[in-house]
């Protein structure tokens, strides 16, 4: 199963991660990675400006969006890979024990196309 994890921090900051700290979370990825669980992640930015796409009857609307306390306060995202839901779970667990004090939200993917009726 595969899953896409959004963390926000119980504390929003404003201010890059400690050294040690990316030291800590390199080491975990790192980790992860040769166990075949990381695929894709990363820290988000502070939302000094972000972007809205869409499509409406064939035309592409672009909007900035500057930070006006809009921000969902995500702080990053990971794309998971795991055996089973208990082994995801230990993951992000673990994710958090090194992440800090905040909350994962885990959206499952699909692992092929539904089947064709």
């Amino acid at each position: 199963m595969r899953i896409l994890s959004f963390y926000k921090p119980k504390v929003a900051s404003m201010h890059s991660p400690s050294a040690e700290h990316m030291s800590q979370m390199n080491a975990f990825m790192q980790e992860m990675t040769e166990k075949g669980h990381y695929i894709a992640g990363g820290g988000f930015l502070p939302p000094d400006a972000t972007y809205s796409v869409s499509l409406s009857g064939g035309e592409f609307e672009v909007r900035e969006r500057t930070s006006s306390g809009e921000s969902m306060g995500f702080g990053g995202f990971g794309l998971i890979q795991a055996n089973s839901q208990a082994e995801m779970m230990d993951v992000i667990k673990r994710f958090l024990q090194v992440a800090g004090d905040g909350e994962c939200l885990v959206r499952p993917l699909m692992d092929e196309p539904p089947p064709q009726k």
